[in-house]
């Protein structure tokens, strides 16, 4: 594919992710509001606890794939027999490490759940939520490969009907089911049917489209390297993301509910969550399409240094614009908290939370830079102040008595610090790719 091409076929990605993702989110967002009103506090706690429990355990055993995939699907572009195996080996793997931690899933659950005193706890709560497990964590692996491919439509149509005719359930169950816990059963089951149905006829799709799109180039690649470099790059990956993880609201919930109680957790999820949809309506507008588009421009023009430093300006101004559209719906809300503090505690946090997710993604690019360069060792450095600050905090923080709102500007500021140790630590990179 040309450099034109490639900006296209981007573009039209990060405007299906819009679409997808945007949806997904004012979506969800209203089940949040609605179960927050619905349910006691008890209640509402443990369902935010079990979904804390679920998606940071997908985060673990996600072994990197994340973010290594679209950085190395297009090197097996050159052979579709290498890439139909490389892919299933991917999603057959995938399924495996799921099998394995629904064990680990039935031990932490429950014994997180009594250990934050959530008393009402209905068993099928853990057996469904295990399901939950399997089902997303295959159905977002299979996302991953459409998104590699820049196949966003296809996949964002089937999974937005699905999540629709979801929401339309959900909807009947809150009209016609009083019982809480029964409530909390209905909307797990009606996600776990959503997941299933998505990621079965996705990966249906997905064959169709392998055999139809017949020999790539047919040229022989060397996959013992690239298995190799791919389970490197997976590795290191995987052990940014679980730092990171550290500091995001599936740790923070369950940590917040033992340390300040479920009430302040609460608090801090609706905050959390509202500040999420601005920031990941940026963040998952721009997916993975932003390593897919650095490392085709990388891979396929390779003696063109020059293209990869279009792609990258493409991405800084792309993720500016989304970033300046978010900014300008927030902004209002800085006039709404004026005298009102006192009365809306849950205003403060959404603005430091939007403000400081927003300056994570318009920094972003910077590290995608460092990611599909493998320049791990610079990677590691910009982490050194996160560690370090995290660490010590967590080790004092029983002993430091500074609140919900004190807590998040530590642990946001020394996200902040590795974001723009990155810039400084890209600059070399980028300074040679403008002179190419």
């Amino acid at each position: 594919m040309n450099k034109q091409h490639l900006l296209r076929m981007f573009s039209s990605a990060i405007g299906w992710n819009a679409f997808s993702y945007t949806t997904y989110k004012i979506l969800y967002t209203g089940l949040l509001f609605l179960l927050y009103q619905r349910l006691t506090t008890d209640y509402f706690a443990t369902w935010s606890n079990i979904n804390s429990i679920i998606y940071i355990l997908l985060l673990w055993i996600d072994f990197g794939f994340s973010k290594s995939i679209a950085r190395f699907i297009p090197e097996f572009y050159c052979s579709t027999k290498d890439l139909n195996r490389f892919v299933s080996r991917m999603i057959l793997f995938k399924l495996i490490t799921l099998m394995c931690a629904v064990p680990l899933f039935f031990v932490i659950t429950p014994t997180l759940c009594s250990y934050l005193g959530l008393l009402c706890i209905h068993h099928s709560f853990f057996q469904l939520g295990a399901l939950v497990l399997v089902s997303h964590g295959i159905t977002s692996t299979i996302k991953l490969v459409y998104h590699a491919h820049f196949w966003q439509k296809e996949f964002s149509l089937l999974s937005t009907l699905l999540l629709i005719l979801e929401t339309i359930i959900n909807i009947m169950l809150f009209l016609y089911i009083a019982r809480p816990d029964n409530l909390i059963i209905g909307i797990f089951i009606t996600r776990i049917i959503n997941s299933f149905i998505t990621g079965i006829l996705a990966f249906v799709f997905l064959k169709k489209k392998y055999r139809t799109c017949g020999k790539i180039q047919g040229k022989k690649i060397n996959t013992n390297n690239l298995y190799k470099s791919f389970l490197m790059h997976s590795s290191f990956m995987w052990f940014s993301t679980s730092i990171k993880s550290l500091t995001e609201r599936n740790i923070m919930v369950p940590l917040l509910t033992y340390t300040l109680g479920p009430l302040t957790a609460n608090i801090f999820k609706v905050a959390n969550d509202g500040a999420l949809l601005f920031y990941r309506s940026v963040a998952q507008t721009i997916g993975t399409a932003d390593t897919a588009l650095l490392t085709h421009a990388m891979v396929h023009h390779h003696a063109q240094e020059h293209v990869l430093h279009t792609a990258f300006k493409t991405l800084v101004r792309q993720v500016l614009f989304l970033c300046f559209i978010a900014i300008a719906i927030v902004c209002p809300l800085l006039f709404v908290i004026n005298g009102h503090t006192h009365k809306i505690r849950i205003i403060p946090l959404f603005i430091l939370l939007t403000i400081s997710y927003l300056i994570e993604a318009v920094l972003s690019p910077y590290e995608r830079i460092l990611e599909i360069k493998r320049a791990y060792k610079l990677l590691s450095l910009a982490y050194i102040p996160y560690t370090i600050t995290i660490a010590l905090f967590f080790y004092w923080y029983d002993k430091v008595l500074i609140g919900l709102f004190g807590t998040l500007v530590v642990i946001h500021g020394a996200r902040l610090a590795s974001s723009v140790s990155m810039v400084w630590l890209s600059y070399t990179i980028l300074k040679k790719m403008k002179k190419q």
